[in-house]
């Protein structure tokens, strides 16, 4: 038996443009509402036109994906900034999750508020007339020399806004598994450059560099695997960088005392700390 099929089974998409805020994103209307936006690549992935016609499930598909392209697109500007290892982006993502959530919890106050006070919500309405009618004198009046439109003087409420979807486990491992498969996430050169940079900024002890590696999530096996694949950091001992940490303090005044509890914080031994400061110039130390 065939079943009928209705306008609510089936819907089209009615336009494709870029997006306002991110021209770098495709805005899909379908039955000429807003539905969702993708990234180029993500977009060509679908192979989308205007005409298509479209099943319920397919667009809930569509405003799943979309929902993982944006924190695909977010997590990796973050990625960029700097290399990263894979707990200090899970950490990012799981941050991202809670504010979230948090904010969800405030719309719902908010709404909860406008649904139960009488008073409050007419308040709020009036506020926002009086926004929209502030905005629309401004757009009469901001526009440049050349007649190009900046609107820079928008008001705002500040009120509670409805967050996006909620970010799920599931997504963040997608996100990291991609960012893992483009190269744009490696344990392994989030640790050479970690390496590189404390070497090249000041001394460190080995025991406080896989202390400090470890709490970014990266093994002690790796971190001995970096220090021996590279000539420069099979080369790095603690003798060497602890000439650099005492050469550093030692441009200001400061006691034995004070550099020795120094020197053991950061990690070095106490046989080689007594062995380096006694070859110090008392000259140099304060009394």
């Amino acid at each position: 038996m065939v079943t009928a099929l209705t306008l609510e089974t089936f819907q089209k998409i009615s336009q494709l443009k870029p997006g306002v805020k991110d021209p770098n994103r495709i805005n899909i209307f379908v039955n000429h509402k807003f539905l969702c936006s993708l990234s180029f690549k993500v977009f060509s992935e679908q192979n989308l036109k205007v005409g298509d016609v479209l099943t319920e499930e397919y667009i809930a598909e569509l405003v799943a994906l979309s929902s993982l392209d944006k924190l695909y697109q977010s997590t990796l500007e973050y990625c960029l900034s700097r290399p990263h290892s894979e707990k200090e982006i899970r950490d990012y993502l799981h941050r991202k999750q809670l504010r979230r959530r948090q904010t969800q919890i405030k719309y719902d106050n908010f709404k909860k508020r406008l649904a139960e006070d009488e008073e409050y919500h007419t308040k709020i309405q009036e506020l926002r007339k009086n926004v929209r009618t502030q905005n629309e004198k401004i757009r009469e009046i901001d526009f440049t020399e050349n007649n190009t439109y900046e609107y820079t003087g928008r008001k705002s409420l500040n009120l509670p806004t409805k967050p996006g979807a909620e970010i799920t486990e599931t997504q963040i491992n997608l996100v990291v598994e991609r960012l893992k498969q483009e190269k744009f996430l490696s344990d392994y050169n989030f640790t050479r450059f970690y390496i590189d940079n404390r070497n090249q900024s000041k001394g460190i002890s080995r025991k406080k560099l896989l202390y400090e590696l470890k709490s970014k999530g990266i093994s002690e096996s790796l971190v001995r695997e970096v220090l021996e694949s590279d000539e420069l950091f099979s080369q790095r001992e603690d003798d060497t960088e602890i000439d650099k940490m005492i050469e550093k303090k030692l441009r200001r005044p400061i006691t034995r005392e004070k550099l020795m509890a120094y020197l053991v914080r950061q990690g070095f031994s106490y046989d080689l700390i007594k062995s380096k400061l006694s070859a110090i110039d008392t000259e140099n130390l304060q009394n």
